[in-house]
């Protein structure tokens, strides 16, 4: 595709969006903004001298015309199980690749049943190019590449400090009340309650962890084929008693009195982690693989904070897929680009155990 730029970032006035655009522009990268919100757009158009395009994400004529401008477009606008789908059908048209920044189980499972109308047009539909999945993809990819015929995979990860955004934090909202699921022999399952907490060793320290509904349990099994996946996220005694208290009364998160409530209070907070937690923090990774003989291996990782991964790695599977000369289709990145993928990331080590 000879089209006019490297990329088009959607969304991009959000948190992450802007520090794509940040490093675009330190890359010397020709980007197009656009989003919804004509003021953001301009303002932010006027601070890094990139062009801005004003189009809703209902409008899906308007959505193919912008996208016939790239060969990539990066989509940040989440919430992205109501922004996904339409994004991903005008590329489909548009015949532009489609990344994102998502980490919603859900989201991968929809766009995976695009599969064939993206094979068709020679599209590439990859969601979760940041720290949602990249660093936990590769990691399993690595572990079943140690244990081709593994049937069991447990991956687990901790930020140091740890800190979201407002909309992770939004996000993560919408999915107040609703069960943790794992992958239980091909299939989507709640967690039972023997399996919910478990004491994760990091390497460099042991935390008490929680089993969460991360993307890997639709992306880890795409990418290996290990038929059963849990995922743990390394909690602090607080985080442990929340996740615990919505376990037991999910269903008073769901009020709409309560969301409206925890929303303004998310809107009261600093719109991300600070510079100094983008510059020094780090997040620990932790995975296991075993098979139906007993034998395991298991390995470890350590990368930048998860929002520094999210800006480098989708700015650099960007950059492949504007020469990418393979096949269409819905892809995970460590299925399309392997499991050495996020070596390309700075700060990143890996140690099997």
């Amino acid at each position: 595709m000879d089209r006019e730029f490297d990329l088009i970032v959607y969304g991009s006035y959000g948190y992450t969006g802007n520090l794509i655009v940040q490093e675009c522009k330190r890359r010397g990268l020709k980007i197009l903004l656009s989003g919804r919100s004509a003021e953001k757009l301009n303002v932010q158009s006027q601070q890094s001298g990139y062009s801005c395009n004003t189009v809703d994400i209902t409008d899906h004529q308007g959505l193919v015309d912008l996208l016939k401008k790239s060969t990539v477009v990066l989509h940040c606008a989440g919430p992205f199980s109501s922004t996904a789908q339409s994004m991903a059908l005008a590329c489909i048209e548009a015949g532009t690749h489609y990344l994102d920044i998502t980490g919603e189980y859900k989201v991968f499972e929809d766009l995976k049943l695009l599969d064939g109308k993206a094979s068709s047009r020679g599209v590439v539909l990859m969601p979760g190019t940041g720290f949602d999945v990249v660093p936990t993809d590769c990691l399993a990819l690595h572990l079943k590449n140690r244990l081709p015929d593994a049937n069991n995979l447990v991956m687990a990860f901790a930020s140091v400090p740890s800190g979201v955004s407002r909309g992770t934090a939004k996000t993560a909202l919408q999915n107040f009340g609703e069960p943790s699921l794992m992958r239980s022999n091909g299939k989507l399952v709640p967690v039972p309650e023997n399996l919910r907490q478990r004491q994760i060793d990091f390497g460099s320290v042991k935390m008490e962890s929680w089993c969460i509904s991360w993307g890997d349990i639709s992306t880890a099994f795409h990418t290996t084929g290990i038929p059963s996946i849990r995922i743990y996220l390394g909690a602090s005694a607080k985080q442990i008693r929340m996740f615990r208290l919505l376990t037991r009364f999910g269903w008073i998160f769901k009020t709409n009195w309560l969301r409206t409530f925890i929303k303004k209070q998310i809107d009261s907070r600093p719109p991300g982690p600070s510079d100094n937690t983008l510059k020094t923090g780090k997040t620990l990774l932790w995975g296991q693989a075993s098979n139906e003989k007993g034998h395991l291996v298991q390995s470890l990782m350590e990368t930048p904070n998860g929002y520094t991964v999210t800006y480098l790695m989708s700015i650099n599977i960007a950059l492949r897929l504007g020469s990418f000369k393979g096949s269409g289709g819905y892809r995970t990145p460590a299925q399309l680009f392997g499991s050495e993928l996020i070596m390309d990331c700075e700060r990143v080590t890996r140690t099997d155990l």
